[in-house]
């Protein structure tokens, strides 16, 4: 099971501390992206920026705007993650 799905599951009265304790420290560990993580985070930074540009271009300055804008970078982070996270990048440790 992958670490992010042992964390939303996780029941303290039915798992181990030591499942819970690889979890976290697997999903906050630095995941090094392989060539192919690299290039697919490469294309979701420039389709992101496009992105954003237009919200900038088209929306008038406002606080929905600024949230618009947000999203795009959050989503751009998410994106990433399940990069790093999904293609079984290697963890390393003590950076």
């Amino acid at each position: 099971m992958k670490s992010l799905d042992i964390l939303n599951r996780f029941d303290p009265t039915q798992s181990s501390g030591a499942e819970l304790d690889a979890a976290i420290e697997d999903v906050f560990s630095y995941h090094a992206p392989d060539a192919a993580g690299l290039e697919g985070i490469a294309n979701i930074r420039r389709a992101a920026s496009l992105f954003a540009e237009s919200i900038v271009m088209n929306a008038p300055p406002s606080a929905d705007r600024s949230s618009a804008i947000r999203h795009v970078r959050n989503a751009m982070m998410e994106a990433n993650a399940a990069i790093v996270l999904g293609n079984g990048a290697e963890i390393v440790r003590n950076q």
